[in-house]
């Protein structure tokens, strides 16, 4: 996937992305937020925030750090943090894959609906593991390739095709975690006809 190329596609959508991903991705950014078990005090980190559809799950108690990639999908969660009158949400436009902050850790970071278009997924998934708390909660919302040899053969037909959209098709587990060391504590399947995957990882010390 090229920077640009995801950048160019989320300018053109920001202001159509919640008609058409809202309600058919609600579950799982819901389930997501619960796998964080926020507590009172937990700093948390949303990767790849986009309009801030996930922000009304949020309990007080927490304080929320939103990065993007693309800066017109930022302005549209802004616009959210005034209308909810959010008052513990920072947001920063951030390349996931090479996140800085100055040594700060996060209780919790959560990543939805971001691997099938992010340039540098495991680049992403390294630094995610970087900027958690050791074992604090890594949380990943995602399609990936399907367990069905006959889906799977008809989603990689169609990648050429997905990827000049914007997005990965055919993602697997195996390349998102190539190197890593992260222990899967939950799984589960969500959205319709439970076509995606929604992983609660315990992160350990190892890098």
């Amino acid at each position: 996937m090229d920077e640009e190329m995801v950048k160019r596609a989320y300018s053109r959508c920001a202001r159509y992305y919640d008609f058409i991903f809202g309600s058919i991705f609600k579950e799982g950014r819901q389930k997501a937020i619960e796998l964080l078990e926020i507590k009172e005090g937990d700093r948390i980190l949303e990767v790849g925030i986009g309009t801030g559809l996930s922000l009304r799950y949020y309990p007080s108690c927490c304080d929320v750090m939103g990065i993007d990639i693309s800066h017109p999908m930022l302005q549209i969660a802004e616009e959210r943090i005034k209308s909810l009158r959010l008052s513990n949400v920072t947001l920063q436009l951030m390349d996931a894959a090479r996140m800085n902050f100055d040594g700060r850790k996060f209780d919790g970071v959560i990543a939805a609906y971001v691997m099938s278009v992010a340039p540098d997924l495991v680049g992403v998934v390294r630094a995610m593991k970087k900027v958690c708390k050791p074992g604090g909660k890594i949380i990943i919302l995602n399609h990936f390739c399907s367990d069905n040899r006959l889906l799977a053969r008809l989603e990689l037909l169609f990648s050429p095709l997905c990827q000049r959209l914007g997005f990965r098709n055919g993602l697997t587990m195996e390349e998102l975690l190539e190197g890593l060391k992260l222990e899967v504590k939950e799984l589960h399947r969500v959205n319709l006809f439970k076509g995606w995957k929604l992983i609660q990882f315990i992160n350990n010390t190892t890098p």
